[in-house]
């Protein structure tokens, strides 16, 4: 779209040289603007005198959804309309007679479609046409977007700076345990959220202007959504893994090379599935405002899942199955598992004697060394209880919950696919039909 004109008026739609018409994806005339009256007066639809004849087109070729009745009998007008342009198109292309003087030594040139005239441009494009054309529209837009891509950058960089000089160097004991886990469980989050909210913010105002495209029938739910995840995809990717790569040195993680890089692999499929929940969150909610009030509330109850402040096997009964659809917690499996199985080496804190005073023969009671974990794996079982599953597991149920929300966030759009709303008495305008009526009925 180069430009867009309102409902122009008569010495606006006058400077037009030619105009092409369409409705529910269908041709309705193509030609010369100013023969557009004549066109749809000789089917049958002449423009009143005095009137608009850009306003007369609209109301000739818009879908009136506000009732059964009105919307059946428009798209009934509709189809006419269309059947007739394809009628004359497919005369015209029939009649048409191409003369090309070549020498007789050439051989003809070859037919490349053997496909009827009146097929030519009025089937509606494929889903793979509609995906690529979306997919581009939707990625220079993100593009565009210069000042929330620098902002999401910025973002990235000073929280890992800042959690880099909060937790950096963790020492290799009990105490570091904590503090290990703890910076793990928080870039969770971090990634989780940002994902979300950055969805959010953009895709509900957007719905509105896909509801009218898709009851225009310019191309399929399936499309639209498939193009706008796989679109976002590198600008919910960009930030994990800039925010993975500096604060996993800074803290002092796994120093093994693979483990680093499994680490941005996890990072990068914990954004796409929160973003995927965005998605979903915004497609059920059915205002931006709704959205805003159900997404964090739905981001908190899977942080409280997330394994971290309490364990799975601790929740109540019955309430299981919402840790294993939280996000977060298959992102704090992988981060963990990934980060100490097979980091040995924790050193253990001596305990404090509560004797001041002993036997000879009692010392080694005064250093006595209280139970704790050594190994990666000690820590995974006992503070966790994480050693039952593997980084490859986790990626995996990160993978399955985020096309399952995907999944939902598809049937949201496809269900919440509002029709055009009714218009009220006082705000509605007069129909041409209707107004035709009214001057019959003044002039007898």
């Amino acid at each position: 779209v180069v430009i867009v004109i309102h409902q122009p008026r008569s010495s606006i739609f006058q400077m037009f040289d030619r105009l092409c018409v369409l409705s529910q994806g269908r041709a309705l005339y193509m030609g010369v603007a100013a023969k557009s009256a004549d066109h749809f007066a000789q089917i049958g639809f002449p423009c009143p005198q005095n009137f608009n004849t850009a306003d007369f087109i609209l109301d000739l070729v818009s879908i009136d959804s506000r009732t059964p009745e009105s919307e059946a009998n428009t798209a009934e007008r509709v189809e006419k309309l269309a059947r007739h342009f394809e009628e004359q198109s497919r005369d015209k292309m029939n009649n048409v007679e191409v003369q090309v003087e070549q020498p007789a030594s050439q051989p003809p040139p070859k037919v490349r479609s053997r496909a009827p005239a009146g097929d030519i441009g009025t089937r509606r494009p494929g889903f793979f046409r509609q995906f690529g054309v979306l997919f581009w529209r939707s990625l220079r837009q993100n593009a565009r977007n210069h000042v929330p891509n620098a902002i999401t950058l910025v973002q990235s960089v000073l929280i890992a700076v800042l959690l880099g000089l909060i937790y950096q160097d963790i020492e290799m004991n009990q105490t570091g345990i904590k503090d290990r886990l703890g910076v793990l469980f928080f870039v969770t989050i971090n990634t989780s959220m940002s994902a979300v909210f950055t969805i959010i913010q953009v895709f509900p105002a957007e719905k509105g202007i896909v509801s009218r495209e898709r009851d225009s029938q310019t191309y399929s739910v399936a499309a639209y959504f498939a193009s706008k995840y796989i679109s976002e995809m590198p600008f919910k990717i960009f930030g994990p893994i800039v925010n993975g790569i500096i604060l996993y040195w800074a803290v002092g993680l796994n120093p093994a090379a693979e483990a680093f890089f499994f680490f941005l692999l996890l990072l990068a499929t914990l954004g796409l599935c929160a973003a995927a929940i965005g998605l979903a969150v915004g497609a059920w909610c059915p205002t931006q405002e709704v959205t805003f009030a159900v997404a964090p509330l739905i981001m908190i109850v899977f942080m409280l899942f997330g394994g971290f402040f309490i364990k799975v096997e601790s929740l109540p009964t019955g309430s299981e199955w919402v840790a294993y659809l939280s996000p977060m917690l298959w992102g704090f499996v992988g981060v963990t598992t990934n980060d100490l199985r097979g980091l040995d080496g924790w050193e253990c804190e001596p305990a404090a004697s509560s004797n001041t005073s002993s036997a000879p023969g009692e010392q080694e009671d005064c250093n006595l060394v209280r139970e704790c974990s050594t190994t990666g794996e000690n820590i995974l079982e006992k503070e966790l209880d994480f050693a039952k599953y593997t980084r490859w597991e986790a990626l995996m149920y990160l993978v399955l919950v985020g096309a399952g929300v995907l999944f939902v966030g598809y049937l949201g759009l496809v269900v919440t696919g509002n029709r055009y709303q009714p218009l009220s008495q006082e705000r509605r305008f007069p129909r041409i039909l209707s107004s035709r009526s009214r001057v019959a009925a003044g002039r007898s």
